[in-house]
């Protein structure tokens, strides 16, 4: 929470490459990266997020609107109050500390899906959805920001894997 709290503006930078459009994301300190002495080799969270800008639903499109209504801002915060009305717009009052804590779980719940959400269960879909594609678990733990092997309790294996290893012959027994 502490983390999303602290985002500014100013860590979001948006660019295009001979790959595509991107999203650069430079960490500050966090509750896993106070950027003491004990840390001067551990480097802050760095991400690039390649989005098409063709899509409709473009991640990097939406940052660019977002950021291009926030830059008025005296204040560099990241999460602004959205003004009413028809246009998008965003005031210069920074988003509370509660609102932020109970954002996932309230869209959720007005979404329909049940279950127990929260702030953290994005970053746990994100490592799940990344595992189930195959992706590397290094690439996982750098796209989280974990420095340790904890990236594997958000691990869980899908319907579609334990059925795949069933054809291969894989014996798969639960506990």
């Amino acid at each position: 929470m502490d983390e999303h709290r602290s985002l500014t503006r100013d860590q979001f930078s948006l660019g295009e490459d001979n790959v595509g459009t991107y999203i650069d994301f430079q960490g500050k300190t966090s509750k896993n990266f106070s950027g003491g002495l004990n840390q001067r080799k551990i480097e802050a969270k760095s991400i690039r997020h390649y989005s098409s800008a063709s899509d409709d639903r473009s991640l990097f499109l939406i940052y660019k609107t977002y950021l291009e209504l926030t830059e008025t801002s005296e204040d560099g915060s990241f999460y602004r109050r959205p003004n009413g009305g028809i246009t998008p717009r965003f005031s210069s009052q920074v988003v509370g500390i509660n609102k932020l804590s109970t954002l996932i779980k309230t869209m959720c719940t007005e979404a329909g899906l049940s279950g127990n959400f929260s702030n953290h269960s994005g970053k746990r879909t994100c490592a799940t959805s990344l595992y189930n594609s195959g992706v590397d678990k290094q690439l996982i733990m750098e796209r989280t920001g974990h420095r340790s092997d904890a990236v594997r309790k958000y691990k869980r294996t899908s319907t579609t894997q334990h059925g795949s290893a069933l054809q291969k012959g894989t014996r798969i027994s639960r506990y």
